[in-house]
């Protein structure tokens, strides 16, 4: 009886000590338990960008007119522009030219013509006349050429100033490299823009800089 009285009082205190170490896990998982997140509350729209005017097209006013495309200022001096082919006894030089004077008139470099004997022009590509020099400047690196005869096409002249960096340029004569490619003579066209302006080191005179491509053949 007394073995049986102790057996109950293990059992109880045994099932005792069960609940309360049951009952310290359940607080320690209370304790430890994640908050419920709270929904992120909602913000206001972006205001909507209010688009922008379209801008007016540039208008020119008064006697003003819109600056010529290359191409059209490329038409305009092509038929007094020349190709010149120079003997001397040095051998042959080809160059290009550009009539001034309906009288037959035209300026090259002078380096394209120093010492020819023989000074042979073709006009418009197919008109082939003999040349003689006038005047020459070789320090400036210029020449006057005569052609017999007159009513010749001539180039639109022109002085602007200032001239300003990055002002678009084309250059129109005629390279070698054309003659290995063209059944006939051709001006051959290049185009790009004023790179730089200065003072030239040992002359008096303000030299012009493009990058235009320019070949030999190109002189004048």
């Amino acid at each position: 009886m007394v073995r049986y009285i102790s057996a109950l009082n293990r059992l109880f205190l045994l099932s005792l000590a069960l609940i309360l170490v049951l009952m310290a896990c359940t607080e320690g998982q209370e304790a430890n338990a994640i908050p419920d997140v709270q929904p992120l509350q909602r913000t206001a729209a972006f205001p909507t960008a209010t688009p922008l005017p379209p801008s007016a097209p540039i208008a020119f006013q008064g006697s003003v007119s819109p600056p010529p495309t290359l191409s059209a200022a490329i038409q305009r001096v092509r038929p007094a522009t020349v190709f010149i082919r120079a003997s001397s006894s040095d051998g042959v030089s080809w160059g290009t030219g550009l009539i001034i004077h309906d009288q037959g008139y035209l300026i090259t470099n002078f380096h394209v013509v120093v010492g020819a004997t023989e000074i042979v022009v073709t006009v418009n590509d197919s008109d082939v006349y003999q040349g003689h020099i006038v005047r020459e400047n070789p320090q400036k690196d210029i020449a006057l050429v005569k052609l017999p005869g007159s009513n010749f096409p001539v180039a639109p002249l022109g002085m602007r100033e200032p001239i300003h960096l990055g002002e678009n340029v084309a250059a129109l004569g005629y390279p070698l490299s054309a003659a290995l490619y063209f059944k006939y003579v051709t001006p051959v066209a290049t185009a790009g823009i004023v790179s730089a302006i200065g003072e030239a080191r040992d002359a008096p005179f303000t030299l012009i800089q493009i990058d235009a491509p320019l070949n030999p053949g190109n002189s004048g």
